[in-house]
């Protein structure tokens, strides 16, 4: 059974206090993470819903 989430990486925080956003694929029991390209501050991310608030400038386009 394979898995796909959304996350921040809050162990990656750069000087300007953005995470990255990375996809994690769990698939036999093994991690893989692939970064997106997006950064952004942890409190415009939605842990519950895996996705980038609203307030996020193009969270339409990042959240697809």
């Amino acid at each position: 059974m394979r898995s796909v989430n959304a996350m921040i990486r809050k162990d990656k925080i750069n000087k300007k206090g953005l995470c990255p956003v990375y996809i994690r694929i769990i698939s036999r029991r093994k991690s893989a993470y692939i970064p997106t390209g997006i950064k952004t501050e942890p409190k415009q991310w939605n842990e519950s819903k895996q996705r980038l608030k609203s307030s996020f400038s193009n969270s339409t386009a990042a959240n697809c």
